[in-house]
Formats: structure tokens, C-alpha cells, sequence
């Protein structure tokens, strides 16, 4: 009697791999997943490596090779990241287990699946410097203007992500009270008010003797925009004063050389004008 046997051996799966990158902006980062590049290699370099970014087929669900991978991604300025986090299943169906593994560095076998994800966080804008904006309204002429109403502002454009910053409010509110700003430059910006003329603004650093300033664009003789480095802090001040009233006083002579009789009272006088007020770069009378 004869017998024949056999073996039957089931196929393996290829290890599948998957990687995300996740980005929070909790601090006015600008930055999202498509801005992170991922990549994983295989410690043999016969084998390829794969990159993309969070979606994309190429490291969606991608056969690899058994073996050590290597799991990489860019640093981001302004940005932190925490270690590489593995979600890995081993098996099919209802027997399938799933594991958990950190770091940058992931084995892979046969019938297994990874989800390997990086998270980004951005970091609190440094504030380095302070800086106070302050108005002075002097109303000697019956000016009702207040420092409360005018509208104070500084601006600083940030070549790294191309925005400008802005910090505004009226003199004695806390959001141009030694706000925290960055260093570099800053514009400074202060309305005109009908019927007022005002000062350049003066600028003291840490307390030394104040440096003019020009209101909002540039002028001739003063520096266009205030400097501010780390650790300083800055206190800048406009100065307006009410315009004195206008007085007009029309006067007639009347000469009766020839035995006329008319008097000067006898000719109405009148002064017919439009009234313009120069407030931007107005001195004061």
C-alpha cells in the first residue's frame, strides 16, 4: 500500500508601511502636513527607500521589504517634534494583534502592517523686546481732542513668513503698554486730527535720551522706523497741540481829499475763503 503527502504552504504578505505627519498650530504657525517630507529607508541600500508627503500613495500603505527601516523627516524652524510613534499589526483577521513601537528606527516581517506617524508642534513666538506707544493732546486753544481717542500703531515685517505683525491700540491700553514684541524694525503710526498739528515721535531706549522718529513714512533728516534689539525695551511718545483760532480783521480808510463826505463806515467789508487745516507736518505757531 502507498501513500502520498503533501505540504501546503500558505503565502506571506508583504510588510505594508504607512507614514503621517501631523501639524498643530497653536501659536500662528502657518505650516501643514504638505509641508512635511517623510521618508523611510531600508538598512540595505539594494533596497529603495520611500518618500511624500501625509497621503500620497508612495508612503500610503507601500509594500516594502522585511527588515530595519529607518524613518526620517525634516526639522521645521519654528517648529518641534516629538519621536516617531508605530502602530504595527501582525496577522490577519480576527488572530491579528497590534503592537506599539517609538522611535526612528522600525522592524518589519512578513504579514505586518505599520502606521508610523510624527507629530509638529509650533512653538510660542519668541518676544524679546517691549515696546510702548504713547500720546500727549495739549488742548491750550479749546481743542476737545484725548489721548484716549487717538489710535496708536507699530508694525514689523517678518521675512521669514513674509507677514506683517502689528500691535495697536489708544495710549494706556494694555496692547501698547510694554507689549512683547520681536526685535528688528518697526514702523510707528499715529493719525492727524483736524485742527491739531503734532510732533515727530521720540523714542527712548531703556530709559536713554529719545531719538526722533518718523510717523509712518519716511522723512527727510529722521530715522524711518524704530530698531529694536533683544532685551531692550522702548518707550516712544507723539506730542499734538490744538492750532490757535484764526482772527481776521478787515479795515477801511476813507480819505476825503476833493470835499467828499462819505465816512468808512459807509463801505461793508467782507472776506470770503476756504479754510484749510495742515496737521501732518505742521509746527506749532
Amino acid at each position: 500500500m502507498r501513500a502520498t503527502c503533501s505540504v501546503r504552504y500558505a503565502g506571506r504578505a508583504e510588510p505594508q508601511l504607512t507614514l503621517v505627519g501631523q501639524v498643530t498650530n497653536n501659536h500662528g504657525g502657518k505650516l501643514g502636513v504638505h509641508d512635511v517630507h517623510l521618508s523611510a529607508q531600508h538598512d540595505k541600500d539594494t533596497d529603495p527607500s520611500i518618500h511624500g508627503v501625509t497621503g500620497e500613495a508612495a508612503i500610503s500603505q507601500a509594500n516594502v521589504a522585511p527588515g530595519t527601516w529607518t524613518l526620517s523627516a525634516p526639522e521645521l524652524p519654528n517648529y518641534r517634534h516629538g519621536d516617531w510613534r508605530c502602530v504595527i499589526t501582525t496577522g490577519h483577521g480576527a488572530s491579528a494583534q497590534t503592537t506599539t513601537a517609538t522611535g526612528a528606527t522600525l522592524a518589519l516581517d512578513y504579514d505586518q502592517k505599520a502606521t508610523c506617524t510624527l507629530a509638529y508642534e509650533d512653538l510660542p513666538r519668541a518676544k524679546e523686546s517691549r515696546l510702548t506707544l504713547v500720546s500727549v493732546v495739549n488742548n491750550h486753544h479749546g481743542g476737545t481732542a484725548t489721548a484716549e481717542s487717538v489710535p496708536l500703531s507699530a508694525s514689523h515685517f517678518e521675512a521669514a513668513t513674509s507677514r506683517t505683525v502689528t500691535v495697536s491700540g489708544n495710549s494706556g491700553s494694555s496692547t501698547v503698554t510694554q507689549a512683547d514684541v520681536v526685535t528688528g524694525d518697526w514702523t510707528l503710526s499715529a493719525p492727524t486730527l483736524p485742527q491739531y498739528w503734532h510732533s515727530d515721535w521720540q523714542c527712548s531706549i531703556d530709559g536713554a535720551r529719545a531719538t526722533r522718529i518718523a510717523n509712518g513714512t519716511a522723512k527727510a533728516g529722521l530715522a524711518s522706523s524704530l530698531n529694536l534689539q533683544k532685551g531692550q525695551a522702548a518707550v516712544c511718545t507723539i506730542v499734538y497741540e490744538d492750532s490757535a483760532p484764526a482772527r481776521l480783521t478787515l479795515v477801511n480808510t476813507v480819505t476825503n481829499v476833493l470835499s467828499g463826505t462819505a465816512q468808512a463806515e459807509d463801505f461793508p467789508l467782507s472776506a470770503d475763503g476756504r479754510i484749510s487745516w495742515m496737521a501732518a507736518a505742521a509746527s506749532p505757531p
